[in-house]
């Protein structure tokens, strides 16, 4: 049986970038898929993230505590990770709005 250390974050690479194909509807010119790009996320990016999709609500006994909203967190995420298409780009945010 292999170690399980491998999946220890001080033995995980980072700054991975890949492409890969999400969709054969989105083509180029030529008619071939356009790959999009992909990578990791450092965990300070993800606790920023995860900070940025928090809010503090009423709970028992009338103390605020942290809650996440989970698709605000990962759509977050999502937008982070891609690196192409630019989804922060504005003609694409006009033609999907």
């Amino acid at each position: 049986m292999s170690s399980l250390k491998a999946f220890f974050a001080q033995n995980v690479q980072t700054n991975i970038t890949e492409e890969f194909v999400v969709s054969e509807r989105f083509k180029d010119e030529s008619g071939k898929p356009i790959p999009w790009k992909i990578r990791t996320l450092s965990e300070a990016e993800n606790e920023e993230i995860r900070k940025a999709s928090t809010q503090y609500v009423k709970g028992k006994g009338g103390q605020r505590v942290p809650e996440t909203k989970p698709e605000i967190y990962l759509a977050k995420v999502a937008v982070a990770s891609v690196v192409f298409p630019d989804l922060k780009d504005a003609d694409l945010q006009n033609l999907m709005g």
